[in-house]
């Protein structure tokens, strides 16, 4: 667990990955170990040398590979995976929603923005598993109410918001005739 002020945090890091390596060690990285990776004092490839036996590498392994390290370590369902990274893949997250009862938190928007419906939707079903409100346009208040309301029935015929970022800028295109698959090509590239 993690001490912050007079509050433990009952959270326990079991894993950490770069581009290159994971490392999973399953009794939970210590939080001076975490603080010195936070602040870059040792890396994830030094981590094992810090840590007496027990860690797991998977070197230039894939995050399925990691996946599966957790399943057969006995801990499918117990895992929250947090993604703070961009890749456009969504691979990962949609192996973990279909193949594991682990959960996702979120901040790339990429694995629900640039793939087909079928992914969007096998990704999002579940907001318990699948915690993507940090990514963009996700993080209002609209977007919970407008699932909602679909999930009843309910037709939405006109809306007016005052919008930033990538969705406002999408709007502001679309408002001036843009068509949408050129406003969102022109938001990917930029």
């Amino acid at each position: 667990t993690y001490e912050s002020g007079n509050h433990a945090n009952p959270t326990s890091v079991i894993g950490v990955a770069n581009s290159r390596n994971i490392a999973v060690y399953p009794a939970g990285i210590p939080s001076e170990l975490l603080k010195k990776l936070a602040s870059k004092e040792i890396t994830i490839d030094e981590l094992s040398a810090e840590l007496s036996g027990g860690i797991v590498e998977i070197q230039n392994g894939s995050r399925t590979q990691l996946s599966d390290t957790v399943n057969e370590l006995g801990l499918n369902g117990e895992v929250v995976y947090v993604d703070a990274t961009a890749v456009k893949e969504a691979d990962f997250h949609t192996h973990i929603i279909r193949n594991t009862n682990n959960r996702i938190v979120t901040a790339n928007k990429n694995p629900i923005s640039l793939h087909d419906y079928d992914t969007y939707y096998d990704l999002t079903q579940n907001p318990r598993r699948y915690g993507y409100s940090a990514t963009v346009g996700a993080g209002l208040g609209i977007v919970p109410w407008l699932h909602e309301r679909f999930a009843m029935g309910d037709q939405v015929e006109n809306m007016d918001a005052s919008l930033s970022g990538t969705m406002g800028y999408i709007m502001t295109e679309l408002s001036n005739g843009v068509p949408l698959s050129q406003t969102i090509e022109v938001a990917v590239q930029e």
